[in-house]
């Protein structure tokens, strides 16, 4: 069930990655801006190690695919090896770690972060058995509008809410939502959840418990982006509150 995620190699990875992302939190605490309370300031750290992940993983997800792919990886979309694939994985399984790490150090009593970040952990050492390398490794690009979500919250954070750069981040994340998550993984997951039924009822999967657990978290995961996605369009289409001029004070 574990396969490579439990060589040494791989434990090596995720553990160096682990104590990347302690570093980058303990930096982004040193900028912490002093206007913001306890829970801003986590915000604020946490924010910048998730731009980190998200722009490590997506930089070398979009490599892999487009410039250099894998070859085992693209002729056997299920079981196909990719030991930079792997790789990739293990950041990310590290990153869901120091989350769940962070959050009950810092006391967080909220169960949908620990569901959402436990979730994930799984996911990406399930994938290292080597498991879905094809697909892994393009559903990472999801993190492309992450990427911008985490800078719309650090802008906010910094209290440039009325700026040009706002205006500007927060609309490419809707953008990249739509394209990354709705436009290219809709069809990229009805051709996982295809591909994973044949596996389930025709194949020999080396885990069944492993193959419904990925299918049912992709299920569940667009179902998420989808409601997401409305929410960002009910957002951008409000019309805006014109604003009041305040009479002058002599």
């Amino acid at each position: 069930m574990l396969g490579f995620a439990v060589s040494k190699t791989q434990l090596q990875r995720t553990a160096g990655a682990f104590l990347v992302f302690h570093s980058i939190q303990w930096l982004a605490s040193l900028t912490v801006p002093k206007h913001l309370e306890f829970a801003e300031a986590k915000k604020w750290t946490d924010g910048w190690v998730g731009l980190a992940h998200h722009i490590v993983v997506c930089t070398s997800a979009f490599f892999i695919i487009m410039f250099d792919p894998e070859p085992s990886a693209n002729e056997d979309r299920m079981y196909g090896f990719s030991d930079r694939i792997n790789m990739v994985f293990s950041i990310s399984t590290a990153y869901f770690m120091w989350d769940i790490n962070t959050s009950m150090v810092q006391g967080l009593n909220d169960k949908k972060v620990y569901i959402h970040a436990v979730v994930c952990t799984l996911c990406y050492i399930f994938g290292q058995y080597p498991f879905l390398h094809y697909y892994g490794i393009r559903f990472l690009l999801f993190e492309v509008s992450s990427v911008f979500m985490q800078l719309r919250q650090l802008i906010l954070l910094s209290d440039m809410r009325n700026t040009p750069l706002f205006s500007m981040v927060q609309a490419t994340f809707g953008i990249t939502f739509l394209v990354t998550r709705i436009l290219y993984g809709i069809p990229l997951s009805l051709a996982f959840w295809n591909e994973s039924i044949d596996l389930l009822l025709h194949g020999k999967p080396h885990s069944y418990y492993v193959v419904v657990f990925y299918f049912l978290a992709n299920v569940i995961l667009n179902a998420l982006n989808v409601i997401w996605m409305y929410m960002i369009f009910r957002k951008f289409l409000k019309p805006r509150k014109p604003a009041i001029n305040q009479p002058s004070q002599n």
